[in-house]
């Protein structure tokens, strides 16, 4: 009887995809005996979606909506948002300086594309430029400079890959040997212990669960100019790591704390490649309404605003010069690192 039940109820799911839960619902009813569905009707709940994808109730985008307005939301707009403080003259004067640090940059591809990685004392640097890498280029390049102009004591990162790779091998350039990186990464095991040389384990700390559910208080631990560097789900739902660490961790931090997030456009909004992928990360949108009319944090570098509005200013022509003779795969042209800080209290 219940591989009739589930023929059945396969049928019905078939023809009603992307359709609500009611309507499931009344067509089990009206075309089938609903007693003998008792048992499957909790988990058809919470299988089934309440309204269809695209409904004014549904988290999901209206796609004919948005693409009739397409350029208005999509189009990137180089003049200040309402409620929003980008403070470009003051990003312009920080790029300019991170400049001798952007040219900086140890690391190259091999002629075949794959990689070579740099050396430092007699061993090999962990970032690499090569075909394997799909995500990290141009950001790369800024983070380094970043961490070199800054000088954090201690670093957080949520959500680990070559960023992480990176950041070992700048500590171990600079001789920051009193730096402590903490790495959270529920997934740790398949990517992050190759990276680790022997004497790494003194100042370095893998935490292998999901970010909701480390104690507030390391991210209390973080002083004046230390660097929580966030690369999350980017997507905002309930229960997700975007809701937890705007909700939960930006308010706890300490004035002058510097924070990263990555994959943010210039307007805030997806990229369109994102919305055609069916990526429909909002992290970007949860970001700007945090910000507007907040006093409390400051915009230090919005890197796609200023890659796509002034890509000839002192650094981040720079910038495109590192990218076109370090990396190979034509997805290094994109940039979309975003600092801002808690900002600091006046005299310190």
């Amino acid at each position: 009887m219940r591989s009739l039940l589930l023929r059945a109820l396969t049928k019905v799911m078939r023809k009603l995809a992307g359709r609500s839960y009611s309507d499931l619902l009344g067509h089990l009813v009206l075309e089938h005996d609903s007693e003998h569905f008792s048992d499957l009707i909790p988990p058809l709940k919470r299988a089934a979606l309440a309204v269809p994808p695209g409904h004014f109730y549904s988290p999901y985008p209206d796609i004919s909506s948005v693409r009739s307005r397409w350029s208005r939301i999509f189009g990137a707009s180089c003049q200040d948002l309402p409620g929003l403080r980008e403070d470009v003259r003051n990003q312009l004067t920080l790029v300019a300086l991170l400049e001798p640090l952007i040219r900086d940059f140890p690391y190259a591809p091999a002629p075949d594309g794959q990689t070579v990685l740099g050396m430092h004392d007699g061993r090999s640097l962990r970032y690499e430029c090569s075909v394997r890498n799909t995500t990290f280029h141009l950001d790369a390049v800024l983070l380094q400079a970043m961490l070199r102009h800054f000088k954090p004591r201690r670093v957080i990162e949520v959500g680990s890959g070559y960023s992480s790779a990176l950041m070992l091998d700048v500590r171990e350039r600079e001789g920051w040997a009193e730096q402590v990186l903490t790495f959270i990464e529920p997934y740790a095991q398949d990517y992050f212990y190759p990276l680790l040389h022997p004497d790494d384990s003194e100042s370095t700390r893998i935490l292998e669960q999901p970010l909701w559910e480390v104690d507030h208080s390391l991210f209390e631990t973080l002083e004046a100019g230390d660097l929580l560097f966030i690369d999350s789900s980017h997507v905002a739902k309930v229960g997700s790591d975007v809701y937890h660490y705007l909700f939960e961790i930006l308010p706890r931090l300490r004035p002058g704390v510097l924070v990263h997030i990555h994959d943010i456009a210039a307007n805030y909004e997806m990229a369109p490649s994102w919305f055609e992928n069916g990526w429909y990360w909002n992290e970007g949108a949860f970001l700007r309404a945090f910000l507007m009319f907040n006093d409390a944090f400051e915009i230090l570098l919005h890197a796609n605003l200023l890659h796509q509005c002034y890509p000839m200013a002192p650094g981040l022509d720079a910038l495109v010069e590192q990218g076109e003779k370090t990396f190979v795969r034509p997805e290094w042209k994109w940039v979309n690192s975003f600092y801002f800080r808690r900002r600091p209290v006046p005299g310190d």
